[in-house]
């Protein structure tokens, strides 16, 4: 009996792998705080290499809880080539609550949610500045409820 469920279970193992793979991500990070906080003095870097592509979307993801006090998130973007000299210096919004309901935006469950938004700047200034750099821009020391920052650099079809 047990030997007959070995080849199903290769090929559900088998299955999950291949509808697991998804070949237009070019590269994906994910930054974890170690509290569910973000100090003012701690920046999340994400160094982009081997990274080829003519069309890029870029999508940053936050992780936050409902414990977060505000509707939205700034952050500043600077982007650095491989000298560590700034590209391009820029401001970013993202809205994780509405504003009018108070309604978490993105997916999850419980206190726990995580939104997707694309960035303004191109796929290719990205690329080209081999460095992502995200600080805190909410002008308090430290703000409650962000778990995680992530990045990821998508294959568009535009």
């Amino acid at each position: 009996m047990v030997l007959r469920l070995i080849p199903f279970l290769v090929l559900l193992t088998v299955l999950s792998v291949l509808v697991g793979c998804d070949s237009d991500r070019l590269y994906e990070s994910y930054h974890d705080f170690p509290t569910p906080s973000w100090h003012l003095e701690d920046s999340v870097t994400f160094e982009i290499s081997g990274v080829a592509e003519d069309r890029v979307l870029p999508v940053i993801s936050v992780r936050f809880t409902d414990r977060y006090d505000f509707h939205n998130l700034y952050l500043k973007m600077v982007l650095k080539d491989s000298s560590d000299s700034t590209i391009k210096d820029t401001l970013v919004n993202i809205n994780l609550f509405d504003s009018k309901s108070g309604k978490p935006l993105g997916t999850g469950f419980g206190n726990r949610f995580t939104k997707y938004d694309t960035l303004t700047t191109s796929g290719s200034e990205i690329i080209n500045a081999k460095k992502v750099q995200f600080i805190q821009y909410m002008r308090k020391e430290s703000i409650e409820g962000i778990e995680s920052l992530g990045l990821k650099l998508i294959r568009s079809g535009n």
